[in-house]
């Protein structure tokens, strides 16, 4: 039996001016898992594998990016 711990990952996307990006699409790279930033560009993933984890950000209009998370 393997059991792997399922972590959160959560953070906000902003714009440069420190507004939120809503409905931005936020995705753990190389997996299935992502979901959406809300109204207040705020998102929330249960991610089960292994950190470091790199989480791409993508939103039209705007540069997409890859943030490294430990």
């Amino acid at each position: 039996f393997i059991s792997s711990a399922q972590q959160t990952i959560s953070g906000k996307v902003l714009t440069d001016s420190q507004e939120p990006v809503i409905g931005a699409v936020v995705n753990v790279k190389n997996t299935t898992i992502g979901t959406t930033t809300n109204l207040n560009g705020e998102f929330s993933l249960s991610y089960p594998g292994n950190f470091p984890a790199v989480i791409l950000v993508r939103s039209t209009g705007f540069i997409s990016q890859e943030v490294t998370v430990n």
